[in-house]
């Protein structure tokens, strides 16, 4: 594809400005923003902000006084081209990140996942980070197109750069579907988690997890090594493959670990990193047999365990398939970020999860907010030559993007 000139820029910018929804987005900035600058912004669906304007407010000083410039934007248009058009403008004047909170659009995406010949579908939060990318609605159903294809061919635009401009962060209750459960409560609640946690009175030990299930145990060396914001003393490491024996790791052993606030090693973690299968509402321990896993060996965690146990870890990342597909109710990285004391929780909406991570850890142990470190990953120089650009698409933030791991 040829590399568009200044006439389609012009052509391109037009439409933003007079609000045509186009199937594709098609700008090319040619790298990064035009100047650096701090500047973010929050959008909030219309139909709840008076319920937490008070809490808006109090967030955005608190990331003003982070350094940071902020805008809020009650927001009430669906069509997320329409939210990307927004955002690609403010990309121009420096823009950094988006935090997105409430029910707001996202785009969809399909491939065909050849291991198990399958059409798997997926809400794609890396469509608004990806301001200047071609994609492509092939079958004009709704659904970007999306292959496993190192040189992403799918989506492309005169630079080849297929990699994010920004930063994007969910924080959204609403695939949540229980009883009793109050989606204005429980984002009130994480609000004054986060002002809690700027204010230095939540608790936070200087320790992380890696919980390495059955399948990823033979690397469990190459996996710690990687894992470079929390070392030595301060990092455990459970895995099969250390314990020669094929249950150590199980569903029950993974939850008391955090959630019990009786277990011994409770107070030792504020990060955990996990990797188990999941269909999307329960991750599996062991060894399975399918693709929606329904046997595994050693213990199934469903969504209804982690509302009921409440997790007590600061930031989890989930290496657990579909964890974060919004276009599944009761999805179990929604329930991670609501049911306990969860600030930040990354993982995919399709198969994969943040593998080739130390990208992410350099950034975290450098003192980077977790926003600009989940972007730095997407730069690792690892992720093509070793065929995991697939995991990209599927790769989604919940929770707030402007904490940091040594926050006060």
């Amino acid at each position: 594809m040829k590399k568009i000139n200044k006439y389609l820029i012009v052509i391109a910018l037009c439409i933003i400005f007079i609000g045509v929804t186009i199937p594709f987005t098609l700008i090319d900035f040619g790298g990064r923003p035009p100047t650096q600058s701090n500047y973010v912004r929050i959008y909030v669906n219309s139909t709840i902000y008076s319920s937490l304007s008070s809490n808006i407010t109090q967030y955005r000083q608190d990331i003003i006084t982070q350094g940071y410039t902020v805008d809020v934007y009650n927001w009430s248009n669906n069509d997320v081209t329409q939210l990307k058009n927004h955002i690609i403008a403010g990309y121009s004047n420096g823009l950094i990140g988006v935090v997105l909170i409430g029910k707001l659009p996202y785009a969809k995406a399909q491939y065909n996942d050849t291991s198990w010949n399958m059409l798997r579908q997926f809400s794609c939060d890396y469509y608004l980070m990806d301001l200047d990318g071609y994609w492509n609605d092939v079958n004009l159903n709704g659904y970007y197109d999306v292959g496993a294809t190192d040189n992403h061919i799918e989506h492309n635009n005169g630079t080849a750069d297929a990699l994010p401009e920004i930063w994007v962060a969910r924080i959204s209750p609403y695939t949540i579907n229980m009883a009793a459960f109050d989606p204005i409560n429980a984002l009130n609640n994480f609000f004054n988690r986060t002002h809690n946690l700027r204010i230095g009175t939540t608790y936070r030990p200087n320790k992380a997890l890696l919980y390495i299930d059955d399948e990823w145990a033979s690397y469990r060396d190459e996996w710690i090594s990687n894992f470079t914001a929390y070392t030595g003393s301060n990092l455990t490491c459970e895995s099969d493959y250390i314990y020669n024996a094929n249950d150590y790791t199980n569903a029950g052993s993974f939850l008391s670990n955090i959630s019990d606030i009786t277990h011994p090693k409770f107070a030792n973690y504020e990060l955990v990193h996990v990797m188990a299968h999941c269909n999307g509402t329960e991750q599996q321990f062991g060894v399975t047999t399918s693709p929606y896993y329904p046997n595994p060996t050693d213990g199934i965690l469903t969504y209804q365990n982690i509302f009921m146990n409440g997790p007590q870890p600061l930031f989890i990342n989930l290496y657990s398939c579909f964890s974060t597909n919004l276009m599944i109710k009761n999805n179990i990285a929604t329930h991670y970020l609501f049911s306990g004391q969860s600030l930040v929780v990354i993982g995919c909406s399709r198969s994969g999860g943040m593998s080739l991570y130390q990208p992410f850890y350099d950034s975290l142990r450098d003192g980077k907010i977790f926003g600009e470190a989940f972007k730095d990953w997407f730069y690792g120089p690892e992720i093509i030559p070793f065929h995991h650009w697939e995991e990209v698409y599927g790769m989604k933030f919940f929770g707030d993007p402007l904490s940091t791991i040594y926050m006060t």
